[in-house]
């Protein structure tokens, strides 16, 4: 879950206000009910309804309390034509190519907002826990132009750049990971498809971990979905076409596949993923489509499918409970890592 901007609450107290008050009071709707009707099936956990109203309040208000960058910090970055990078834990340049595992990530916000910091307490929870194994892990968080700076592909185009400067660096790509949440999951497999076609001297990952990825920006099968009544995103169906609309290139139709994953037509010869999503989430359907095509199309795909889980909880807490976060998190790194010790 992205880390909360304090001095983003201070800088709009009204907003911040508002987001308590509603928050309360959608909460207790929610305790009142379950009281009152006690025995009616809940797709949602107490907790994670809980969570709901919460944050989507929060989003719907003042979505910058998540979606930006600190205000100081001393996370090391490198820069690079038309795109930076920020690295967890704090190591040198020189000694990334002695990491057993880098994770280049590609942060969610559908392209139109956030920045890469937003997870950074995720990024120093997953490298320590590696740390507890002996694992070496370094997460290589992208910053890319979002649609409000630049129109498709200069995101593809900066994951892209990232990409070949850790290859420079003397990382081999039989080390590198490229996992992304929400739309950044989108964003790193349409450039997997680019360097497939476009760029086949370049030697793609190891594996790939997708944590519910919107892989169809169209919108197309979850517009109105009866699932967004358990998930946080209560502006989905407004914001989802502005999204598509800020980021597609000029003169092209909202169902282009040059933004969505899914509407390729050759899903072959893509390295193994691992896709974690909820079968309650409100895009749902795009992490069960793009698992039946890319098996179809040859390619090894693992699967964590819970219910009653919010969209990108395998981030962890607050999105979902200390529970399931500490098994998202065995899940993910275990498969990061056996993925490159089979290599």
């Amino acid at each position: 879950m992205p880390t909360v901007n304090w001095h983003e609450v201070r800088k709009y107290p009204c907003a911040s206000i508002k987001i308590v008050a509603v928050s309360f009071i959608r909460v207790v709707y929610v305790v009142a009910s379950r009281i009152l009707n006690p025995f009616s099936s809940r797709v949602l956990s107490l907790r994670n309804a809980i969570a709901r109203e919460i944050l989507g309040t929060a989003f719907v208000y003042s979505p910058t309390i998540f979606y930006s960058a600190p205000r100081k910090t001393s996370i090391p970055k490198v820069d690079g034509p038309g795109w930076s990078a920020y690295l967890v834990p704090n190591v040198s340049s020189g000694d990334i190519a002695q990491q057993d595992a880098v994770v280049l990530f590609a942060h969610g916000g559908g392209m139109i907002a956030g920045h890469p910091l937003q997870y950074r307490d995720e990024y120093k929870r997953w490298s320590q826990r590696a740390a507890k194994d002996g694992q070496k892990v370094l997460f290589f968080a992208v910053k890319y132009p979002l649609s409000t700076e630049s129109r498709w592909p200069t995101q593809r185009d900066a994951v892209i750049g990232a990409y070949e400067w850790l290859l420079s660096q003397k990382v081999p790509a039989t080390k590198i990971i490229f996992a992304g949440d929400s739309a950044g999951g989108n964003l790193i497999l349409l450039t997997l498809l680019y360097l497939r076609d476009q760029q086949r001297k370049t030697p793609l990952p190891v594996s790939v971990v997708l944590m519910s990825p919107w892989v169809d920006m169209s919108a197309a099968q979850t517009l109105n979905s009866p699932l967004k009544q358990f998930d946080f995103m209560l502006e989905y169906d407004a914001g989802a076409p502005i999204m598509n609309s800020m980021l597609r290139p000029e003169n092209t139709s909202p169902s282009t596949a040059d933004i969505s994953a899914i509407l390729h037509q050759d899903l072959t010869r893509l390295p193994p993923q691992l896709v974690m999503y909820s079968a309650t989430e409100v895009l749902s359907s795009d992490s069960e489509r793009w698992i039946t095509r890319s098996r179809a199309a040859g390619n090894d795909v693992e699967v964590f499918a819970p219910k009653g889980e919010l969209h990108t909880f395998s981030c962890g807490w607050p999105m979902t409970g200390r529970k399931m976060q500490d098994r998202c998190d065995e899940l993910f790194l275990s498969y990061i890592l056996n993925s490159i010790r089979s290599r």
